[in-house]
C-alpha cells in the first residue's frame, strides 16, 4: 500500500485534508482506478481534523459539498468513485451526496446514521446541551482541529438546524446506488430504529444489525470492518450491461 497525505481546495478556498491509500497493484480488468471515500477521519470535513475552515454542529450540507469536491477532484484525475463510507453524522453527508450527485454512486455505506433527528436523543444523551442553552444560550462542543482540541460555542440556532434536518431526501437516492446500513443493537446514542427507518425509505438497501455493538463499536471493531469489507468484496465484480459498475 502507498499512503499519501493530500489537501484539496473546496469552493470556499478551504483546504480539505485527507489520506490517500493506493494499492500497489491495480485490477487491470477495470478501465479506471476505483476510489472509496471514507468520511470522516480519512477525509476530514471542513473545520475538522487537519482541514481548514470552521466546524459547524449541523454542517451536513457543507460536509456533503466537501465529499463532492473530493469526488470531482479524483474524477478529473481519472478515478471512478466506487463508494462512500460514513459513520454517524458523516453517514448523512454520504447519503446526501448519493442523493444529489449527477452520476449514480455505486455504493454508500451508512454506519450508525441518525434518521429521526428530532427524537430528543441529543438532549437525553447529553443533558449538558439543554442546560447550557437554558443558562447561557449555548453549549460547548469540542472538536479536533489540526492536532489540538478546540471548543466551539454551539447556539440554539445551530441545535435547531440539526434537529430540523430532514432525511426524507434518501428516497431520491437512485436504485442504481446500493446502500448498506450497519447499526449496533446496543447503540444508546442513535437507537437502532433509525437503521430500520433508512431501510424503509431507500430503494436499494441492505441492513445489517450487530447485536453487541454500541455507537462507536467498542470491542466490535473487527466485526464492523469485516461486514463492510465483505460487502465490497461481494459487489466487486458485479457487471451490468457488460460494464463493471460495482
Amino acid at each position: 500500500m502507498e499512503v499519501e497525505k493530500i489537501v484539496i481546495k473546496n469552493n470556499h478556498g478551504e483546504g480539505i485534508a485527507g489520506i490517500l491509500t493506493r494499492k500497489t497493484q491495480h485490477d487491470t480488468t477495470w478501465h479506471k482506478p476505483r476510489l472509496i471515500i471514507i468520511a470522516h477521519g480519512v477525509l476530514d470535513f471542513r473545520g475538522n481534523g487537519e482541514s481548514e475552515g470552521v466546524a459547524g454542529y449541523a454542517n451536513i450540507e457543507e460536509d456533503a459539498d466537501d465529499i463532492a469536491t473530493v469526488a470531482s477532484h479524483f474524477e478529473q484525475l481519472g478515478y471512478e468513485l466506487f463508494g462512500t463510507i460514513g459513520h454517524s453524522r458523516g453517514s448523512l453527508a454520504c447519503l446526501q451526496y448519493a442523493a444529489k450527485c449527477t452520476k449514480p454512486l455505486p455504493h454508500c455505506v451508512n454506519i450508525s446514521g441518525r434518521y429521526k433527528m428530532n427524537d430528543n436523543q441529543i438532549h437525553r444523551n447529553r443533558p449538558e446541551i439543554g442546560e447550557g442553552l437554558r443558562r447561557q444560550g449555548y453549549f460547548n462542543w469540542t472538536v479536533r482541529q489540526r492536532d489540538k482540541i478546540t471548543t466551539i460555542k454551539v447556539t440554539e440556532k445551530e441545535v435547531n438546524k440539526f434537529i430540523n434536518w430532514d432525511n426524507s431526501f434518501v428516497t431520491q437516492i437512485p436504485k442504481l446506488t446500493s446502500v448498506l446500513t450497519c447499526h449496533g443493537l446496543k447503540d444508546e446514542i442513535v437507537p437502532h430504529y433509525n437503521a430500520i427507518m433508512f431501510s424503509d425509505q431507500i430503494q436499494n438497501h441492505t441492513l445489517t444489525l450487530i447485536p453487541d455493538a454500541d455507537h462507536n463499536y467498542r470491542g466490535q471493531f473487527e466485526e464492523i470492518v469485516g461486514v463492510v469489507t465483505n460487502y465490497f468484496e461481494k459487489h466487486e465484480d458485479i457487471v451490468t450491461d457488460g460494464v463493471p459498475i460495482s
